[in-house]
């Protein structure tokens, strides 16, 4: 029973794994600024919105379609890993504030739009996403540093014809398919990316 919680205003940083009841008491927590939630299931995240503090939010293992409640907010790093059946993130623009944003292990999520102009976002992972084809909307990452994918269904030489902002630095893409990736290291390198390793 997560609400003996609400006694901890002062917190700022909370993990929670597995457990389940009461988690809308988290909302309660109006200073927290990291959130990590672990292994936790279809619950309605709701009570996110309340956290304005919130600069971070991980979800790892566990299982839900989307995080489609998460309205407009201040986070600035993002980060889902291995969520059980995520396969949809259509309010990427809600989150205007973002720096930061990795997406792993995700075998169902097949598209991926930045709709909206994120200026503080520098850092993209995609890892891991084998179903993943589609990825539009780069030319709003006005400000993104380093792009890095693994193992996606993305053609290369369809997402290279991105167009993709000045600040780009590292870009590092991989298939798994070694003989190929030394070819797409070696394209990249002349077009002046590093692969940032």
């Amino acid at each position: 029973n997560l609400e003996y919680l609400e006694h901890y205003q002062g917190l700022k940083i909370l993990g929670i794994h597995g457990h389940r009841k009461n988690i809308e008491v988290v909302g309660k927590l109006k200073n927290l600024e990291t959130l990590r939630l672990n292994s936790i299931s279809k619950v309605p995240l709701h009570f996110v919105n309340e956290l304005k503090r919130l600069k971070a939010l991980h979800f790892v293992l566990g299982g839900r379609e989307n995080i489609a409640e998460i309205e407009e907010n201040e986070i600035e790093t993002l980060e889902i890993i291995r969520v059980r059946g995520f396969n949809r993130f259509e309010n990427l623009s809600n989150f205007r504030k973002l720096k930061r944003l990795s997406i792993e292990d995700q075998i169902r999520l097949k598209e991926l739009h930045f709709k909206r102009t994120l200026p503080h976002l520098k850092e993209l992972k995609i890892i891991t996403c084998k179903t993943l084809e589609t990825l539009s909307g780069i030319e709003n990452l006005t400000r993104l540093t380093q792009v890095r994918i693994y193992h996606t269904a993305i053609a290369f030489h369809e997402f290279i014809k991105n167009k993709f902002p000045e600040s780009l630095d590292i870009l590092a893409f991989y298939t798994s398919k070694i003989k190929k990736d030394r070819e797409i290291k070696a394209e990249l390198e002349k077009l002046g990316y590093r692969d940032g390793l």
